[in-house]
C-alpha cells in the first residue's frame, strides 16, 4: 500500500514538473507585458475587467465582420502582435508572425466567424480569450481553427488587444519542435502577410 502511494506521488510530481516546464517555455514566446507581474499597472477588480474584455472581444468581432478596421484602432495595442500557422497557397503549412494589423490579418475575406469557448483571468491582469475563428473567401475555408486572443490594459480596465496565436486544424505538423514524418514541412515567415517558400 505503501509503495503504491509513493510511485503515485512520484508519478505525479514528474507530470506536474513536466506541466510546469511547458508553462514556462510557452511564456518565453510571450511578449514582456504579458508575463507574469507585467500586466496591468492600475488595478481593476477582476469582475469589471472580465466584462469589459467580454465587450471588447465582442466589438473587435464585429468590426471584422463588418471590415470596419479603423474602428478597431482604439481597441487594438499599438504594440500588439499575431502568430498564425495556416496553410498557404502551395503545399504545406506556414507560421506567420508580425504586427497585428488588423486590415493585414483579416482583410479581403468574406465571411468571419468567432465562436468564444472559454474566457481566463490571470493573477497579472491579463485575460486570454480561446475560441475557434473561421474565415471564408467565397466557398473556400482561408482558416478554421483554435484561436487565443491575449488582453492587457496599462491602466486600470482599459484593456486591448495584445496578442493573436492560433493554429488552423488542418495544419498538424507545425508545433514548437518541428514537423511529424510524411507531413509538409513548416517554414517561418517574419514579413507580415506574405507566403514563404521551400
Amino acid at each position: 500500500m505503501k509503495f503504491c502511494s509513493v510511485f503515485s506521488l512520484l508519478v505525479g510530481t514528474a507530470f506536474a514538473l513536466l506541466h510546469v516546464q511547458k508553462a514556462i517555455n510557452l511564456d518565453e514566446n510571450l511578449p514582456e507585458k504579458l508575463q507574469e507581474g507585467n500586466g496591468c499597472r492600475c488595478y481593476c477588480p477582476k469582475d469589471d475587467a472580465l466584462n469589459y474584455v467580454a465587450e471588447v472581444d465582442d466589438a473587435i468581432t464585429t468590426y471584422i465582420q463588418m471590415g470596419q478596421f479603423e474602428m478597431m484602432a482604439g481597441l487594438v495595442a499599438q504594440t500588439a502582435t499575431y502568430t498564425i500557422v495556416k496553410p498557404g497557397r502551395c503545399t504545406g503549412c506556414f507560421k506567420f508572425q508580425g504586427e497585428l494589423i488588423p486590415d493585414v490579418l483579416w482583410g479581403c475575406i468574406d465571411c468571419y466567424t468567432w465562436e468564444p469557448i472559454e474566457t481566463t483571468y490571470y493573477r497579472n491582469g491579463v485575460i486570454v480569450v480561446r475560441g475557434i475563428e473561421t474565415i471564408k473567401k467565397g466557398k473556400s475555408i482561408v482558416f478554421r481553427g483554435e484561436v487565443l486572443r491575449y488582453y492587457s490594459a496599462d491602466f486600470g480596465c482599459q484593456y486591448r488587444l495584445e496578442l493573436v496565436v492560433g493554429s488552423d486544424e488542418r495544419c498538424t505538423c507545425c508545433n514548437e519542435v518541428g514537423c511529424t514524418p510524411y507531413q509538409p514541412p513548416c517554414v517561418m515567415d517574419d514579413s507580415v502577410g506574405q507566403i514563404a517558400h521551400n
